[in-house]
C-alpha cells in the first residue's frame, strides 16, 4: 500500500519522511541556527514583489507577537555554505489544523535567503509535481485535495494578468474594464455569491475581494486625493494591514448575537456571500445578511462607546455619511432597494438593544458614488497593479 504523500517532504530529488530527523540533519536550537537579519528578509521579499505576497497574513505572521508555540520540529543541515532549515508552522488562523511543512535555504557565505517554501500550500503543489522523482507523482496527486473554484477566474489578479498578456504599449483601464465585463457573466457572479456564504472563512471570498473596492471602503475611495502610495490604496491591494479596531473586534464577537436580536424584529435573515456586478467589475459588496423575502440587505455594526455610536447613527437618527456610502453601495451592487442598518448599543451585552435604521436606495447618490470609486481605482489601484504585473 502506498505511503500517504502528506507524511513526506521534497528534499532534492527524494520524497523523505517528516516527523523524525531527516538524513544529514540535526536538531535545531538557538546555538546552531543560521543568522538571518531584517535586511536579508527584505531582500528576499523584494525579489518576490507582488501585492498578494505582501498580504496582511504575511505581515501578521512576521510580527513579534506571533508566538513561538506556532513553530516546531525544527532541524537543519549545512553543506557547501548553505544551511537548510526544515520546520513545521501552525498558522494563527488554523491552530487546530495539522502544521504546515516549511523549508528555508540560507547562503551563509553571502548572507542571503536563497529559497523559502511552504510545502503544504496550494501554491507549492506545482513545485512538487515539477520536481517529483519518477514514479512518485501518483502519491502527490493523491495528496492534492485543492481544486480551484471556477469563480477564481474573476479575481482581479487573474483578470489583469490575462489582459496584460496581449497588451502592447501602455495598458488602458477602459479596455481592461471592458475585458472584465465580457468575462463576468451573471451566472459566474451568482456562482461566486453562493460559494462565498462563509465570507471571511472562504478562500474564494478573499480571492475575489483582492484589489477590488469593497463597500466598507466606498466613502474613503470616493473622497480620496488620488495618492497612489496612500494607505487606502495599499489596503485595497492587500499591501497594508487593516487596523483592527475595538469596534471590529467587538463586531466579530457579537455579530451572531446581534443578528439573532435583529431576527426577532425583522424575521429570518439569510447569510450571503459577496456580490459582484459586470457593470462595475472592480467593486464588491458583502452584506451581513439578506431578509427572507430577498428584498433587503442587512448590515451590522458594534461600536464600543456612546461617543462612537454617533459615528454610525447621528443624533437625528440618520446614518452617518461614511456608513451611508457603504450601505448604498451594498444595495447598488446587490440590486436591492432597501437596507436595514443595525447598530448594537454599547451596552448590548446587558440590554440587547439594537438601533435599526431603514435606508432606502438612492439611485442618484449611488451612481455618483460608484463613478467616484471607479475613478479612484483607475487612477491608483490599476496603475500600481500594472506596474507590478508588467515587471
Amino acid at each position: 500500500m502506498a505511503t500517504p504523500a502528506q507524511n513526506y517532504a521534497l528534499q532534492g530529488k527524494q520524497l523523505v519522511k517528516v516527523g523524525q530527523l531527516l538524513p544529514g540533519f540535526s536538531k535545531a536550537d538557538d546555538r546552531n541556527l543560521p543568522k538571518v537579519d531584517l535586511y536579508m528578509i527584505v531582500d528576499f521579499f523584494q525579489e518576490l514583489r507582488h501585492p498578494a505576497m505582501k498580504h496582511v497574513k504575511m505581515q501578521r505572521s512576521a510580527g513579534v507577537d506571533y508566538g513561538t508555540d506556532a513553530v516546531g520540529y525544527v532541524q537543519l543541515r549545512r553543506a557547501d555554505g548553505i544551511c537548510e532549515v526544515v520546520g513545521r508552522i501552525t498558522p494563527e488562523h488554523k491552530v487546530s489544523s495539522k502544521p504546515y511543512r516549511v523549508v528555508v535555504k540560507i547562503d551563509e557565505t553571502s548572507e542571503k535567503v536563497v529559497d523559502a517554501k511552504c510545502m503544504d500550500c496550494a501554491a507549492a503543489e506545482g513545485y512538487l509535481l515539477e520536481n517529483a522523482p519518477e514514479g512518485t507523482t501518483g502519491l502527490i496527486f493523491d495528496h492534492l485535495a485543492f481544486k480551484p473554484h471556477k469563480g477564481e477566474e474573476l479575481g482581479i489578479d487573474r483578470l489583469l494578468q490575462d489582459f496584460l498578456k496581449d497588451q502592447i504599449g501602455e495598458p488602458d483601464c477602459d479596455q481592461f474594464l471592458l475585458y472584465c465585463k465580457q468575462k463576468m457573466t451573471d451566472e459566474l457572479c451568482d456562482l461566486i455569491n453562493k460559494g462565498t456564504v462563509l465570507q471571511a472563512k472562504s478562500p474564494l471570498w478573499h480571492a475575489v475581494r483582492f484589489s477590488r473596492v469593497t463597500a466598507s471602503k466606498a466613502y474613503d475611495a470616493a473622497h480620496s486625493s488620488g495618492n497612489i502610495n496612500s494607505s487606502l490604496v495599499m489596503s485595497v491591494i492587500g499591501a497594508a494591514r487593516l487596523k483592527d479596531t475595538d469596534a471590529m473586534k467587538r463586531g466579530r464577537k457579537l455579530k451572531h448575537s446581534v443578528l439573532n436580536e435583529v431576527r426577532s424584529q425583522l424575521g429570518k435573515i439569510n447569510p450571503t456571500g459577496i456580490f459582484l456586478t459586470p457593470r462595475y467589475p472592480v467593486m464588491g459588496a458583502s452584506p451581513d445578511g439578506i431578509t427572507e423575502d430577498g428584498q433587503s440587505i442587512v448590515e451590522v455594526k458594534c461600536p464600543t462607546t456612546k461617543k462612537n455610536f454617533r459615528k454610525y447613527v447621528k443624533n437625528d437618527g440618520c446614518v452617518a455619511a461614511k456608513h451611508l456610502a457603504q450601505v448604498q453601495m451594498l444595495m447598488h451592487i446587490a440590486n436591492r432597494k432597501q437596507a436595514y442598518f443595525c447598530v448594537a448599543h454599547p451596552d448590548f451585552e446587558l440590554t440587547t438593544n439594537v438601533k435599526i435604521v431603514k435606508v432606502m436606495y438612492d439611485p442618484v447618490y449611488s451612481e455618483d458614488l460608484m463613478l467616484k470609486c471607479q475613478n479612484f481605482w483607475e487612477k491608483t489601484v490599476f496603475l500600481e497593479l500594472c506596474r507590478v504585473y508588467s515587471n
